[in-house]
């Protein structure tokens, strides 16, 4: 399974996520993990979203070492109505 796969199983299955707590729970670079996040992003799969409530509503918010600061929280991405389809198009289970 790609990298591009597994991201978007664990999103899928999660509901979002933060780059820093995708690539700890996937054993990857931040940057790997960001590469495959942008292309999520240009091709409308995922949105961004930010600050200290997107944090608090983060499912990986317990691994995710961005959230655990104080200030405004860092962006986390959640899947679109697109990314959705896709998910269930392959059998991904959204929570």
């Amino acid at each position: 399974m790609s990298l591009l796969e597994r991201v978007l199983e664990v999103l899928c299955r999660s509901g979002g996520g933060g780059v820093r707590g995708l690539a700890e729970l996937l054993g990857v670079s931040v940057e790997e993990v960001r590469r495959v996040i942008y292309a999520l992003v240009s091709e409308g799969i995922l949105q961004v979203v930010g600050g200290s409530s997107a944090c608090s509503a983060c499912p990986l918010r317990r691994i995710c070492s961005g959230s655990s600061g104080g200030g405004g929280g860092v962006a986390a991405y959640v899947l679109t109505e697109k990314g959705r389809s896709i998910c269930r198009e392959r059998g991904f289970g959204e929570r």
